[in-house]
């Protein structure tokens, strides 16, 4: 009941500050203030709302796949070989060999737009912020609520960020579809259009 108790705070303190027209800081921080009454009618409405999800009973889950195509998906899942990702345009699946997609991300790695790094200490970079934005402050060249709003959201243990990258695809020209009706699926005979593909050993690709 956590997310309907949220609910009905934000309830009460929509009604209690509504009238006030006051210029809200774009910082501020959430002041987690929770009212225990508001008027008659909005705690009867909370009340039953309460009493009505409470009474509800869950339905059974009922699986929409058949039991073969679970158990395919579970082994493409399982398959430690093997990248399911999204495309890059449509709402198509890819499947594809991870040893394609690490080769393809690490080509993209090594371009001008990245740069590798010796080492990574968080701590210092915090710390660096930290003694950044406090000048600022001490210079007014930021609030007293913008302040405090850096220091707070600067003492979080963040990491590198990660890359992924979305497989690029294009459509089969009709007669690469007719040679892959008659003879069967072969990347070599596919000569995709515009140029070459960024996984040429695309395993197959699924609409979804």
């Amino acid at each position: 009941m956590r997310d309907f108790n949220e609910f009905a705070r934000k309830l009460r303190c929509k009604f209690l500050f509504y009238s006030k027209n006051e210029n809200i800081h774009p910082f501020r921080e959430n002041s987690k203030y929770e009212p225990h009454y508001s008027c008659d009618a909005l705690e009867n409405y909370i009340f039953q709302t309460k009493h009505e999800l409470s009474s509800m009973q869950p339905r059974r889950f009922r699986d929409n796949l058949k039991p073969g195509e679970r158990s395919s998906i579970s082994s493409l899942l399982r398959d430690k070989s093997i990248l399911i990702k999204k495309a890059d345009k449509s709402n198509n699946v890819v499947v594809l060999d991870k040893s394609i997609y690490l080769s393809e991300a690490y080509r993209q790695l090594q371009s001008h737009h990245y740069t590798s790094l010796d080492g990574f200490d968080f701590k210092v970079l915090r710390n660096n912020i930290n003694d950044y934005v406090t000048r600022m402050h001490i210079h007014n060249e930021i609030d007293e609520i913008s302040f405090k709003y850096m220091i707070n959201g600067n003492q979080k243990n963040y990491g590198p960020g990660q890359m992924h990258i979305l497989p690029k695809i294009h459509k089969i020209n009709f007669v690469d579809y007719d040679n892959v009706m008659r003879i069967g699926f072969n990347i070599d005979l596919i000569v995709p259009p515009g140029g070459d593909l960024s996984f040429p050993r695309l395993v197959r690709s699924l609409n979804t």
